[in-house]
């Protein structure tokens, strides 16, 4: 291995492994952000301190330069490291990268399956091909995997038919002194972070009408500056239930 691939390697899993510590992700590694925010969604700080040198672009830019590697170790680290950047992966280079990421999910370590699971909901929509994959992933031995491949599923398909069920899986991962999941959702909703906002609704559309208490933080989210946002505000007040969908242009 390259001295250069080598240094990329240790700081590529070293910031995966303080994304899991703490919400750190804002420009270093958003796919630990992201499981920051299912395990403990409350609103953040950006972590303080000079990150510009392990930036998820600068990571993101060396993914894409080693997707073709020779070692399908650095091909996965790639694929993990292009799903990294903050405003998504480009389309080419997450459609090269799916295929790696899905048979990553298949890894005996349970954290590259975690990771890998994550990295596809970074994908969204582009990554229907690994539904059946993260549907397999349900059924895994480890809590962490169950929780990212659903929250995965709904990332790919806000509409998938089971996601309640999927929620509940996520739900589950969390600990019991980390209160009430849709309760930590709506104060999510109040984060600075457009991601983050995008998240708690996204996961409380999920939840149905068990979400009933969110309405007014997600009617409020209808007004919010991110498109994105918005669009997941509006999706989860039609799933949650016909009296919630009608400010938001349901039946």
């Amino acid at each position: 291995m390259r001295i250069m691939e080598r240094r990329w390697l240790f700081i590529l899993f070293g910031f995966v492994a303080l994304g899991i510590a703490i919400p750190c992700g804002y420009g270093v590694f958003e796919v630990g952000r992201i499981l920051v925010l299912m395990r403990n969604p409350a609103p953040v700080e950006p972590a303080s301190g000079n990150t510009e040198l392990f930036s998820d672009d600068s990571m993101a830019e060396w993914g894409e330069k080693n997707l073709q590697d020779k070692d399908p170790k650095i091909r996965q680290l790639a694929a993990f490291g292009v799903m990294g950047r903050k405003s998504g992966p480009r389309a080419e280079v997450a459609d090269a990268a799916i295929p790696i990421l899905i048979e990553a999910l298949k890894e005996p370590d349970h954290q590259t399956r975690w990771i890998a699971a994550m990295s596809l909901a970074q994908a969204g929509p582009r990554a229907k091909t690994a539904v059946p994959a993260l549907k397999e992933c349900l059924k895994d031995e480890d809590e962490q995997v169950r929780s990212c491949a659903a929250f995965a599923l709904l990332e790919i398909d806000p509409e998938i038919p089971d996601a309640e069920a999927l929620f509940s899986v996520v739900e589950k991962s969390r600990k019991p002194e980390e209160g009430d999941f849709v309760q930590s959702l709506m104060e999510l909703l109040k984060d600075k972070d457009p991601q983050g906002r995008r998240i708690a609704a996204l996961l409380l559309g999920a939840a149905g009408r068990r979400a009933k208490a969110a309405v007014p933080g997600l009617l409020q989210a209808l007004k919010d500056k991110d498109e994105a946002v918005r669009e997941a505000a509006a999706r989860a007040l039609k799933k949650i239930g016909p009296e919630a969908a009608a400010p938001a242009g349901g039946p």
